[in-house]
């Protein structure tokens, strides 16, 4: 299994691939790595990858995904600026343990619901899976998050995130 999203970051989308490990799910909690004292916090929606797929056309995305759901993307904000700074790789800012919060998951009719829980999306559904099936061959169980267009909010230990969709909680995560 993989996870590749598109973010939104320096006023410019970036493509990103996580670890298996950066999934986070059943309401765990996310301890703060030791290598970082400032942890940012993007909304994102979720997609759950149902069939095996590359270079799809934007006009067939929605048959390659079963299940939508809202995430959080976390970022080590420190490192991502020291790495941006010195020409290095984002990838050690974005990709660590429990880095991507995933709410629960809904039918794919609901993903107008989480878009309006998490605000404007950096791109569409479409075209992040036509994007991302460009790049890499996408397959049943991969995962696909886009973040909201705005820059990432600062979280801190001993906080919770939680994110409601038409009143119910759908994500709760606590900051340890």
């Amino acid at each position: 299994m993989k996870i590749a999203g598109i973010t939104y970051l320096t006023g410019r989308e970036e493509m990103i691939l996580k670890n298996d490990s950066s999934m986070l799910t059943n309401r765990k909690p996310l301890f703060v790595p030791d290598d970082t004292v400032r942890l940012g916090g993007t909304m994102c929606l979720v997609l759950r990858v149902s069939r095996l797929g590359k270079a799809i056309e934007p006009r067939y995305a929605e048959r390659y995904y079963d299940g939508v759901a809202v995430g959080m993307d976390f970022v080590k904000m420190d490192m991502l600026q020291q790495a941006i700074s010195a020409g290095h790789s984002w990838v050690p800012a974005y990709a660590f343990d429990g880095s991507l919060a995933i709410g629960e998951w809904l039918a794919p009719e609901r993903l107008s619901d989480v878009i309006a829980a998490m605000g404007e999306p950096v791109c569409s559904v479409q075209d992040a899976i036509a994007r991302l099936s460009e790049q890499m061959t996408i397959r049943q169980g991969d995962l696909i998050y886009i973040t909201a267009k705005v820059l990432p909010r600062m979280v801190e230990r001993g906080t919770t995130v939680s994110i409601p969709i038409e009143g119910e909680e759908k994500l709760f995560c606590r900051i340890k």
